[in-house]
């Protein structure tokens, strides 16, 4: 858990510093496209369900709305159509 933990932590204070402007949107681009991989994952959303109170309002409304916008990723049996 608390490497989990940590990990969200990372990518709210990623938010945070591309909000603020001392990170790159490239950077922030690429960041934020691993979080949306993480939110499809039952591992970090199951994890993300428990633990959302731990994180800052913004972040929150922040991986919600990823969340709700995310597609899941083909199947095996979907890429081999």
């Amino acid at each position: 858990m608390s490497l989990l933990h940590s990990l969200f932590r990372d990518y709210e204070d990623l938010l945070f510093q591309y909000r603020a402007g001392t990170l790159s949107s490239e950077s922030w681009d690429a960041r934020r496209y691993s979080l949306r991989m993480f939110l499809i994952n039952p591992c970090f959303t199951s994890f993300w369900d428990l633990r959302r109170l731990y994180f800052a309002e913004s972040f929150r409304q922040f991986v919600e709305t990823e969340r709700e916008t995310t597609e899941p990723l083909p199947t095996a049996a979907e890429l081999a159509e």
